[in-house]
């Protein structure tokens, strides 16, 4: 009879053990899907940002060319026409190249993301 509580016991107890082990692993997932979530919302606000700034730093300074060109032929027009169509060339260097500028790149950088940080933690 000693024996069967013990035996009783030990069940109990080892059903506890792994109750607690699985809720221990359910919280070390959400953990970790916090921190990948957390490093990818901080990496995509930078990109974000970078992106902004950028774009008004390129604004700015196509402004200022255009100007100068225009001063030096003489036509505010024809100094925003020049760099507009540099522009547009621009644009269209990067839409043929996309895939190897953009897009592997991203690939990359969610690859690191998600499972760097997971070998990390095993």
């Amino acid at each position: 009879m000693d024996e069967q509580n013990n035996n009783s016991d030990n069940f109990n107890e080892i059903k506890k053990d792994l109750s607690d082990y699985i809720n221990l692993k359910i919280e070390s997932y959400k953990l970790r899907g916090v921190e990948v979530l957390s490093a990818l919302f901080n990496k995509a606000f930078f990109v974000i940002l970078i992106i902004v700034l950028s774009g008004v730093t390129l604004q700015l300074f196509a402004f200022a060319a255009g100007y100068l060109l225009g001063e030096c032929l003489g036509s505010n027009a024809a100094g925003f026409a020049i760099i507009g169509v540099l522009l547009v060339i621009v644009l269209i260097i990067l839409y043929l190249y996309r895939n190897k500028l953009f897009l592997n790149s991203f690939i990359r950088t969610f690859v690191k993301v998600f499972f760097n940080n997971n070998d990390e933690n095993e």
